[in-house]
């Protein structure tokens, strides 16, 4: 799919499932990526069905939930991936320092990354909060399941005939999202008619979890806050939270490109990156440095080939060609934790020979530290690589790794479009100082311009979270302040 086709897929299913309330708007993520891909398997949409079914089916044991969250912010954690953990933790930690932080939710069973909490906040899990629904509420949302599955498909049906077929031949996704995001909004709508939190904190509101909390929050006069976790796309607007705070002016600039009001974003900076930031003195390159065997650090994320196939068969080629004509490289390889060495096996043992793996529990600190360049496709630890003196290229260049990492055309790293240029860049990059030095002049002041607050940003974000009440009452019209915040 081209990404004009993607484009226009993202509209259309936004116009569909506008005013079908939460349980449709939720659906827009999961649809947009089901309709992208390969189409299902029997046997998969049989499964999915089966799993839907039982979700909303009504015959199910209850208890009675244990806790609920204090009054304060409620800190959602809708995943346990770094991005997410390492965007938010900062700010919760925060919080918690200044007493504002009144509990946790979570997508999963994620309290081996939150324990510094237990027993001192409460955090609650998804499936806590459905083992707390009530017969009459399951009832209720197998009824709710049926009436918004019908208005889905006659909305489709209506904007585009040929989108409503793929939608049934995608029905077992379909399904399964469309239960997924009933049940979400059921123990969300429960969970705040029993407590009565200042605001809602989240690092997406991308899937039904975290966005039905944001939903139900607004029913509730409840702000809700969103925290960049990663690269802006098409999909991230139009969004359900009441702010959006992004990492700079950058990301504000392409926000408001997308169409998102400036009075519902602010620049308060990324979180995940204080402590990099803080210690990038100590992860300075040394220039005098020459390796016979310079490293190029693959900063990897081959899993993201499920969702971008053609741009991740394109780099399977380009890489292949790399290792081959680069022989004197050293190439090491940091694994995203989603993904395991499948992808770079199936490239050939004398591709797979030539690479070193880092061990899983080796931070990216540890691994840029080693590293003389930095080559992502478009994962956002190649900024993160940036911050840490690191070059960057990203390759192989197609329109639309453009779109996932712009950030070259800003001074953000350099793109390669073919192995000819990627081997001249990085061999210029380890040979010649002053051509080293220019780049990364220019890294440097794109950082500037792409992330506010740069050490401080978990502390500015918590300013904000915390002086947003009175920020409320001086202009009730206004939901946010715009603009860049520093931190006191």
């Amino acid at each position: 799919m081209k990404p004009g086709d993607t484009n226009d897929l993202w509209q259309d299913i936004v116009c569909a499932t506008a005013g079908l309330g939460p349980d449709a708007t939720a659906l827009r993520i999961p649809l947009w990526v089901a309709l992208q891909g390969p189409q299902p398997t029997g046997r998969r949409q049989a499964k999915d069905i089966l799993k839907a079914a039982i979700q909303v089916s009504p015959v199910r044991r209850t208890t009675r939930l244990a806790t609920k969250p204090n009054p304060g912010l409620l800190f959602c954690f809708p995943f346990s991936t770094p991005s997410n953990m390492n965007n938010l933790l900062p700010v919760a930690r925060e919080a918690r320092q200044r007493g504002l932080l009144g509990g946790i939710v979570t997508g999963g069973d994620f309290s081996s990354h939150l324990t510094e909490f237990a027993g001192e906040i409460p955090v609650i899990s998804i499936k806590q909060l459905v083992a707390d629904l009530p017969l009459k509420e399951r009832a209720r949302n197998l009824k709710e399941f049926f009436r918004t599955y019908r208005g889905l498909l006659d909305a489709f049906s209506e904007r585009r005939p040929k989108l409503a077929s793929s939608l049934m031949a995608n029905r077992g996704a379909f399904i399964r999202a469309l239960a997924d995001s009933v049940q979400c909004g059921a123990i969300f709508k429960r969970l705040l008619e029993k407590c009565s939190p200042s605001a809602i904190v989240s690092s997406s509101d991308f899937w039904s979890f975290e966005h039905q909390l944001c939903g139900h929050a607004a029913s509730h006069g409840i702000p809700s806050f969103v925290i960049q976790h990663g690269t802006i796309g098409d999909f991230w607007w139009p969004f359900i939270a009441d702010c959006y705070c992004v990492w700079g002016e950058t990301d504000f600039d392409e926000m408001r490109r997308l169409g998102a009001p400036p009075e519902r974003l602010a620049i308060l900076g990324m979180p995940a990156t204080d402590k990099i930031f803080a210690q990038s003195g100590t992860t300075q390159y040394d220039e005098q440095k020459k390796r016979s065997n310079p490293v190029c650090l693959i900063l990897s994320h081959t899993h993201g080939s499920n969702f971008e196939p053609e741009i991740f068969q394109q780099f399977s080629q380009f890489f292949a060609q790399a290792v081959h004509t680069m022989p004197a490289v050293t190439w090491k390889v940091k694994l995203h934790p989603a993904e395991d060495d499948s992808f770079y096996r199936k490239m050939g043992s004398a591709v797979f020979e030539r690479l070193v793996f880092h061990p899983k529990q080796i931070s990216l600190q540890e691994a840029v530290a080693d590293a003389d360049v930095a080559t992502t496709v478009y994962s956002t630890s190649g900024l993160e690589a940036m911050i840490m003196d690191r070059p960057l290229i990203v390759a192989p260049l197609m329109p639309r790794v453009r779109e996932f990492a712009p950030w070259p055309v800003t001074g953000g790293g350099t793109y390669a479009s073919s192995t000819q240029e990627f081997q001249t860049q990085f061999n210029r990059l380890v040979s010649e100082r002053d051509y080293w030095n220019a780049q990364m002049g220019k890294q440097r002041t794109f950082l500037a311009r792409h992330f506010a607050n740069r050490g401080h940003a978990a502390e500015c974000v918590a300013d904000f979270l915390e002086s947003y009440p009175d920020r409320r009452s001086a202009d009730p019209a206004a939901k946010v302040s715009v603009g860049t915040l520093t931190a006191r």
